[in-house]
């Protein structure tokens, strides 16, 4: 065995716990909290049990419902805040209605791609899909990493494919998803349709093309720029990733965003941007692409844009930006002076 584990006894609460010391001579305690001593002493019989099989290389078959419920435990602390751990908390109990109790060793590459495909086909949200496969993602990645940290995390090893196969899935879905138009699209706002729909807000709704210009302005996801509060600058942690995002904006009259999305689809009304399945269909999550967009048009570099997404890598940023071409005017222009002077 590769630990030493003992039974302490806490005089002040009369309750016992397991405690452990590592190979590298580090305490631990068990997170159980027992009232008899007899308690404690099975539950020392199964973490050296549990350390036995880990020694041994014996790993635990656990069941996707099981697993979602650990998952949520020990991620769900880690989580911005309430919401997102409510949002976790319905979409791994939509998981759960598929998965069930099967096993999450016995999870194929071509069940999640199949899985992903049939819920399309019923006509549901791509983006809740996409979801769903991201949060599966995490789920085989935590748990790889929770492997790698007995006992302190998981007393005993999760049996797990040697590949995650979410990310397999995902590679083929790249490849297969091609013909669904929304997750296909790039769309971005261009500047002369900016132009019209603030003509149309002066007219109808001022305040609304004030929260269209700082959601451009900031570059931030809905739920964030409505946290935003006057100021000298930005300065939030992040809905969705949870890290600090701090831009030099003064926000000297930050808009009210009450019935945002009514006022927001009327406009849309107008602009002709509710056509879903066409080029023009537009979301508020658009106007976030628009800033990025316009930087690389004039050549800023990918790490300000990364940055400036609040992204902690430009891979993800390229997603972001759909430049016109007009960087490479310069570019253009110097290859046709060099071939004149032939």
């Amino acid at each position: 065995m590769s630990l030493k584990l003992w039974i302490e006894h806490c005089t002040k609460t009369d309750t016992y716990t397991v405690r452990w010391r590592d190979a590298n001579g580090k305490k631990h305690r068990d997170s159980y909290i027992w009232e008899t001593k007899r308690d404690a002493n099975k539950r020392k019989d199964v973490l050296e049990q549990q350390d036995r099989n880990s020694a041994l290389g014996i790993y635990k078959e656990i069941g996707f419902s099981e697993a979602a419920d650990v998952f949520l435990r020990l991620h769900g602390p880690r989580l911005a805040n309430d919401e997102s751990r409510h949002i976790y908390r319905n979409q791994l109990s939509m998981l759960k209605k598929k998965w069930g109790d099967r096993p999450l060793s016995s999870i194929t590459y071509q069940d999640v791609a199949a899985y992903w495909q049939d819920w399309i086909k019923r006509n549901r949200k791509v983006s809740t899909a996409n979801k769903h496969i991201m949060l599966m993602h995490c789920l085989y990645e935590r748990f790889k990493f929770w492997n790698g940290m007995v006992p302190e995390v998981m007393p005993e090893k999760v049996a797990l494919p040697e590949i995650n196969p979410v990310a397999v899935a995902k590679e083929y879905l790249g490849r297969r998803r091609m013909s669904t138009t929304f997750l296909n699209r790039k769309r971005r706002v261009s500047e002369e349709e900016l132009h019209t729909a603030k003509l149309w807000c002066l007219k109808n709704d001022p305040e609304l093309w004030d929260a269209i210009k700082l959601a451009v302005w900031t570059a931030l996801r809905k739920d964030d720029l409505k946290k935003l509060r006057n100021g000298f600058q930005v300065n939030l942690i992040q809905e969705k990733t949870g890290q600090e995002q701090i831009m030099p904006i003064p926000l000297r009259n930050v808009p009210e965003f009450g019935n945002l999305q009514f006022r927001w689809n009327c406009l849309r009304g107008a602009m002709g941007w509710l056509k879903k399945d066409t080029p023009l269909h537009t979301t508020w999550h658009d106007l976030r692409h628009c800033a990025p967009s316009m930087l690389a048009d004039e050549g800023f570099e990918p790490a300000i844009i990364a940055q400036y997404l609040g992204h902690t890598n430009t891979k993800m940023s390229r997603t972001y930006t759909h430049p016109t071409g007009k960087a490479l005017i310069p570019a253009i222009e110097f290859i046709e002076k060099k071939l004149e002077e032939l």
